[in-house]
């Protein structure tokens, strides 16, 4: 698990440091512009059970932009009050798949947070399943994605540049 982490770590860091730009051709009517797709956003997640603040970045992405897939990483807070409180801190890390040529997107995401207490003697591992809408135009800018998953209920918000 340790050496899947570490790969897609690097494979994240590794893809937002060497990228090379994305500029592509649209036509719109009869007029063509260059469009620069946003491949890098931060963003804070809120949901039922997870408080996040996340990076995220293009592993892939389709000439015509319908299809894309993001790696993330962040740093979370999961509290979860049934049966007694549970209360950690720790780490995410995942892919999204977002499918749309324009601003509305379907999102779908699946990763993994691990949890620790303050004195790091008690680990929690919890899947990180969700699928949502996402708005983001093409060449960043604010966004916002409800969703609903493993987490719970929930929205994000950030800015793609």
């Amino acid at each position: 698990m340790k050496t899947f982490l570490a790969t897609i770590v690097f494979l994240l860091f590794s893809n937002c440091l060497f990228s090379q730009n994305h500029s592509e051709t649209e036509s719109s009517t009869s007029n063509s512009y260059p469009v620069n797709y946003a491949d890098v956003n931060f963003n804070l997640e809120l949901s039922a059970l997870i408080q996040s603040v996340n990076f995220e970045t293009t592993i892939f992405r389709t000439k015509s932009n319908l299809f894309q897939l993001n790696g993330r990483v962040g740093v979370g807070y999961f509290y979860l009050n049934f049966l007694g409180v549970t209360q950690k801190v720790g780490g995410i890390i995942g892919l999204n798949l977002l499918l749309g040529k324009h601003n509305s997107h379907f999102e779908a995401s699946i990763g993994w947070f691990l949890g620790f207490e303050k004195n790091f003697t008690e680990r929690m591992h919890w899947p990180v399943i969700s699928i949502g809408y996402r708005y983001q135009k093409p060449e960043g800018g604010f966004f916002f994605r409800p969703h609903i998953g493993t987490t719970g209920p929930g929205f994000g918000f950030g800015y793609a540049f």
